[in-house]
């Protein structure tokens, strides 16, 4: 008797173990927009369901593996690790169903920081040099006109920075500072990161990731990898009525437009998935969003 049920035991994890590794997949590639024989991301889709399922990997452009990991049923599930260009692993992320549940840092990014003083109120800004360009790594916190704290409570002051109008916005940044355009944005993001295609859209691949900080996201943080240290401030924005939303989940930022017409206005937005995209025409001059200032 008790080996029949030893037996029917181990009919039934066979049963099990054929249902998880008996799953057909179809491997995906997506390339780089400027060399189509270059794959970016390469993850296998379950041919039932047509979710991610089994291995998930990224690629640098010159072929050196990025990110390491697995789906299940469509969702991030085990350890994801991440790769410097050279081959060391920087960060180790640990996720369940779609949730991570842990994390590991194994190198500091080297990152050369220096310091700038605003002469107006005496507060110290950190400063990186990502390319050719020289920008603040923390949000402006000078107290303007139509400048706020989020939530109105001054301790987010302290933690984000203030939140500006967008008219505030135009010449709040210290003088040899300069509120940064929608083309000057899109250089840093060509520092940090790649355009790639995915499905019929363009995206920045890989922007979000290097320039969040690695602290302060209720979920998806950064590794910070050039010292830019996006944090999520959240804003103050309409939906319906005019709430401070998405503190702990996105960081909006106002850019310059050259050639402005009223009610068009431009954006940056860095979202917890990673998604870094420009906001125009979609959002109010009443909006309250971050600073960040590039020097002249």
């Amino acid at each position: 008797m008790k080996n029949k049920k030893n037996q029917w035991i181990l009919v039934l994890s066979l049963s099990v173990l054929c249902l998880v590794a008996c799953k057909e997949r179809n491997t995906h590639y997506e390339y780089y927009a400027n060399d189509i024989t270059k794959p970016y991301k390469v993850y296998e889709v379950d041919k039932e369901s047509g979710k991610m399922d089994g291995f998930y990997k990224e690629f640098y452009v010159k072929g050196a593996l990025m990110v390491e990991g697995s789906y299940s049923n469509g969702k991030k599930d085990g350890t994801f690790r991440e790769y410097l260009e050279n081959g060391k692993l920087m960060v180790e992320k640990y996720w369940e169903d779609g949730k991570m549940i842990g994390k590991k840092n194994f190198e500091e990014p080297a990152v050369n920081v220096s310091y700038f003083k605003d002469p107006r109120d005496n507060q110290s800004y950190p400063i990186v040099t990502i390319g050719q360009q020289v920008w603040m790594a923390s949000n402006l916190n000078y107290d303007s006109y139509d400048s706020y704290c989020y939530d109105d409570n001054p301790s987010n002051c302290k933690k984000y920075g203030r939140l500006y109008s967008w008219e505030a916005s135009l010449n709040v940044c210290p003088r040899g500072w300069h509120l940064p355009s929608y083309e000057e944005f899109e250089t840093l993001f060509a520092a940090v990161g790649e355009l790639v295609r995915e499905g019929d859209d363009w995206t920045w691949f890989n922007v979000g990731l290097n320039l969040k900080s690695r602290t302060g996201w209720k979920s998806g943080y950064g590794t910070d990898a050039f010292g830019f240290s996006v944090l999520p401030a959240g804003g103050w924005y309409n939906r319906g009525n005019w709430y401070y939303l998405d503190e702990g989940e996105n960081a909006l930022f106002w850019c310059y437009v050259k050639k402005y017409s009223r009610g068009v206005v431009y954006g940056v937005s860095v979202s917890s998935e990673d998604r870094v995209y420009f906001d125009r025409g979609l959002i109010g001059e009443t909006e309250r969003r971050s600073v960040r200032c590039l020097k002249d």
